[in-house]
């Protein structure tokens, strides 16, 4: 249900945005109006940036309980949600997944391509910390 109101919106938001391009084009009835025009276009061009972050943040959160998650990585049981940088990390019997979700357009940010790297050039490491540890 959560996903059907996120593209609603998001075609709201972008609907306004057509819209309002359309109108500053055939406005040139005072330079006042055409700044007003481009405040509001502005405005919508960020509510809409901002939709699609939410709506990523979520599709991130869920994924594990979609059923594509279990037939391409396995059971929801053995992912611990992150959030940041990493979103998932998938616990398998022989072996540790990192997992990025991604929608739309939307790319890794430097950071995740850096942790991309390490992981794929095997620079990881194993530490145990304990609460005997001194300053």
């Amino acid at each position: 249900m959560i996903w059907l109101y996120i593209i609603l919106f998001s075609s709201i938001i972008s609907l306004q945005l057509w819209y309002l391009i359309k109108l500053s084009n055939t406005l040139t009835k005072s330079e006042e109006s055409r700044w007003v025009l481009i405040e509001q276009l502005k405005e919508v061009s960020h509510t809409l940036g901002s939709v699609r972050v939410k709506h990523g943040q979520t599709w991130e959160t869920f994924m594990p309980l979609m059923s594509v998650f279990e037939k391409t990585i396995g059971p929801k049981e053995n992912a611990v949600f992150m959030g940041q940088p990493i979103d998932l990390i998938y616990f398998n019997e022989d072996e540790l997944i990192f997992v990025e979700v991604k929608t739309g357009n939307s790319r890794l940010s430097s950071k995740q391509r850096h942790i991309r790297n390490l992981v794929q050039d095997r620079k990881v490491k194993w530490m145990e910390v304990n609460d005997t540890l001194q300053e």
